[in-house]
């Protein structure tokens, strides 16, 4: 019977295997083998990500609304770094839902945009529209799902030059101790599989609404990993001071008067970061809304 490590070779070369069904087969490999980085990347893939989100599961998708009269249409927006902001998408699913969701249409997919920011949208632009989204074209979604399949494929050829192939679902002990050593790059990971050595911020914002009885808990998460973001990416002092001072006194605004005034600060003092902050500006604005 072929090791596991070659079965997960084969597997990942048939496109006719689900990767789903691959990290099982590494959840199983990564438990036996004691690499928990491993194991905390592939239950995430398989259970959806909460925060640590990888590059390759962040797009831009193309942003429409509704015409009553006229359909679905595209939103062009004067300032191109603010069509990134309200484009930016983040895919926090199971990997199983991406791969249905290909299995159902040709695309492209539409996510739409919380009523909070459609508000906004409408109210700084005179749009009157009454739903926005973001359109994911297909090829967005494909490439998630085969980085992914590409990322386990490379996993198990390192580990194979390694010297750890097993047998059946086995591994010996030596086996355990060489893949102690095996290094592979997934997304903002960087370093070997059991070192705990990760790189990137670390931020939990989306496009969803947050429940009213987590408000408390979700400012804290988007004020703090805001700060831990611009902190590790704004190499500027005097404007990582800047954004850091508006970001503080958005956290201790209390009321929406003062935190409106204290995120146009904000935006203005970190204009020239926006591939920073992008990521938070929805979940900012639902705190204002």
């Amino acid at each position: 019977m072929a090791g596991l490590v070659e079965q997960l070779q084969v597997d990942a070369m048939n496109p006719d295997v689900p990767v789903s069904t691959l990290l099982r087969k590494v959840k199983v490999a990564a438990a036996k083998l004691g690499l928990d980085d491993a194991l905390t990347w592939v239950e995430n893939e398989l259970g959806g990500y909460k925060e640590n989100l990888p590059e390759y599961r962040k797009g831009k998708g193309q942003t429409v609304g509704l015409n009553p009269f006229h359909g679905w249409q595209p939103i062009h927006f004067g300032d191109p770094r603010l069509a990134d902001v309200v484009g930016s998408i983040h895919f926090y699913e199971p990997i199983a839902n991406y791969e249905a969701l290909l299995e159902k249409g040709e695309g492209p997919f539409q996510l739409p945009l919380p009523n909070e920011i459609v508000a906004r949208l409408n109210q700084t632009f005179q749009f009157d529209v009454p739903r926005v989204a973001n359109n994911i074209a297909r090829g967005s979604i494909v490439q998630i799902v085969q980085h992914v399949r590409d990322m386990v494929l490379d996993w198990a050829l390192e580990l194979a030059r390694a010297g750890v192939t097993g047998e059946g679902l086995s591994f010996t002990a030596d086996e355990r101790q060489r893949a102690s050593g095996a290094h592979i790059s997934i997304g903002t990971f960087h370093g070997s599989f059991n070192s705990g050595d990760a790189l990137g911020a670390n931020s939990r914002i989306n496009q969803a609404s947050t429940d009213s009885s987590n408000n408390a808990t979700a400012e804290n998460s988007v004020f703090g990993n805001l700060e831990q973001a611009v902190r590790t990416h704004v190499s500027d002092p005097q404007a990582r001071d800047a954004i850091l001072e508006a970001n503080e006194e958005m956290r201790s605004s209390r009321n929406r008067r003062s935190m409106l005034a204290a995120y146009n600060r904000f935006i203005s003092a970190a204009s020239d970061h926006m591939g920073v902050i992008a990521p938070f500006l929805p979940a900012l604005g639902n705190l204002i809304g």
